[in-house]
């Protein structure tokens, strides 16, 4: 599970505990949270390449050679 989602979802059911309502527009607030969160993260591994793509390859890479 993508650290983003884990953090969004409780970042939501926090909220919601700490307001003290659970309606239906928390669960539109958690959907909308994670489309938003989800296109930057998709964004930012896949467009932008971000440092965690090379320590992955070189991880991927040193398991090979063994």
């Amino acid at each position: 599970m993508p650290t983003w989602l884990a953090g969004v979802t409780a970042g939501v059911l926090l909220r919601a505990a700490l307001l003290g309502h659970w309606y239906a527009k928390e669960l539109t607030f958690l959907v909308v949270a994670l489309v938003f969160v989800g296109l930057f993260a998709f964004a930012a591994r896949h467009i932008l390449g971000g440092p965690l793509a090379a320590s992955v390859d070189l991880w991927h890479h040193r398991g090979r050679s063994r």
